[in-house]
């Protein structure tokens, strides 16, 4: 039986910054939201997990069935992000600004 693992060509689609001020603490904050799909195919790839890289504790969230993800509530910032899913190889995006 052979494993072809395919290379995690995957596309954050959609990524929309909005800022915000907490109303308790005033300081400015913002998301990333997406969508991760196979870069080759066009195939959504629901499941996928999606991790700010770095970060203590781990911040991350897992694509839902339309392969959309979303996370919340970060300062503003630069960020690295690691898209995983079994069968293919780890992708990494490099300064996302918030």
């Amino acid at each position: 039986m052979t494993f072809n693992v395919q290379s995690l060509r995957v596309l954050l689609v959609i990524f929309f910054f909005s800022f915000h001020l907490s109303a308790q603490e005033r300081r400015p904050e913002g998301l990333i939201r997406g969508s991760v799909i196979d870069a080759a195919s066009g195939q959504i790839l629901p499941g996928a997990t999606v991790v700010i890289l770095d970060s203590n504790p781990v911040n991350g969230t897992a694509a839902d069935s339309r392969g959309h993800f979303l996370l919340e509530h970060l300062p503003i910032g630069r960020y690295a992000l690691q898209a995983s899913l079994v069968g293919y190889e780890p992708a990494v995006f490099k300064e996302i600004i918030v």
